[in-house]
């Protein structure tokens, strides 16, 4: 039952969500209005801007598994990319692709079966250096423009301080794992065996020399696509933000909507949108929803390209 409710707590946030979002009038009127005079090209150039961050993200993905010791092809490595993009649109939080993919390859590589969660680990750990980075950066650079209303610097800092808590969780991970501490591990610590072999991630990422580095800059490209993809749905609307206030605000909206609390952040992503181009850009309540939700569906695009994957995809099972 506790694994059904966090599913349903999240169907009633979304929901709830949405609806609030959708129940003024003016949201609806806007919504409309501009739905009608978007410009197909932009929408071309999101769908453009998409490939070439999920371009870098398989390769990541490809570089990720070599530095967790499992030999699968780029097309494999392509194909269970688009397979976790499109289980992320329908399971709750943004793990739930990656669950799907660390399936597979067990499957794949039932010698190795911990060779999958530690590729998942490295995919996730070169996403975060560069989230992270780009929030610092906010903060250093656009500090004050953040603190124009007492919302918005609030949610800055507390996309601060979650990212904080979150690195200094990794810092004590990554030290504790070092061989002359890990074995130190208290023996009744549940799942020890596991929990010492996982934190092996840190070992390969720092010893994986330009894969490592590689991972890294990869993680940077798919991000600046995910982010273009926003920007090309606000110019197919016609919605005027600068480019650099929309790299400023895209970290902030991606570091919130990766919390799980709704079904692949709807009604999260489209409550930050609101919020933040609101009071920063002036976006109207309406154009600001419009432009989420549109940048959202260039996104699902590409990743419904992981249904007829899913249908093809054939499991072929190694003793590596």
């Amino acid at each position: 039952m506790p694994r059904r409710l966090l599913p349903i707590l999240q169907l009633i946030v979304t929901v709830s969500l949405l609806v609030w979002i959708f129940g003024d009038p003016r949201v609806r009127q806007e919504v409309s209005a501009l739905w009608k005079i978007a410009d197909r090209r932009w929408v071309l150039a999101g769908l453009l801007a998409g490939g070439v961050g999920e371009l870098a993200g398989v390769l990541r993905w490809w570089c990720c598994l070599r530095l967790a010791g499992l030999p699968v092809g780029l097309g494999r490595a392509a194909a269970l990319h688009f397979m976790g993009l499109f289980a992320t649109l329908f399971l709750p939080g943004a793990v739930g692709g990656d669950a799907v993919k660390i399936a597979w390859l067990a499957a794949e590589f039932p010698a190795r079966k911990i060779g999958g969660l530690l590729a998942a680990l490295l995919d996730r750990l070169s996403g975060f250096v560069v989230i992270s980075a780009a929030a610092f950066a906010v903060v250093a650079l656009r500090r004050e423009w953040f603190g124009r209303t007492p919302v918005t610097a609030a949610i800055l800092h507390g996309v601060l301080l979650t990212l904080v808590l979150a690195a200094l969780g990794l810092v004590f991970w990554a030290v504790t794992s070092h061989p002359r501490l890990r074995d130190r591990h208290p023996h009744w610590l549940p799942m020890r065996a596991r929990i010492i072999e996982i934190s092996g991630i840190f070992a390969l990422f720092f010893a994986g020399g330009w894969r490592s580095l590689a991972t890294v800059a990869l993680s940077a490209a798919n991000f600046a696509g995910h982010f273009l993809i926003f920007y090309c749905a606000a110019r197919a609307l016609a919605v005027p933000v600068p480019l650099a206030d929309f790299f400023t605000v895209m970290p902030i909206i991606d570091v919130i909507t990766m919390l799980p609390v709704t079904l692949s952040g709807i009604g999260l992503r489209e409550m930050s949108f609101e919020t933040l181009l609101g009071a920063l850009c002036g976006v109207p309540p309406g154009a600001a929803v419009l432009v989420s939700l549109g940048g959202f569906a260039i996104y699902a695009c590409w990743s419904l390209l992981g249904a007829p994957v899913f249908l093809l995809y054939r499991t072929r099972a190694s003793h590596v």
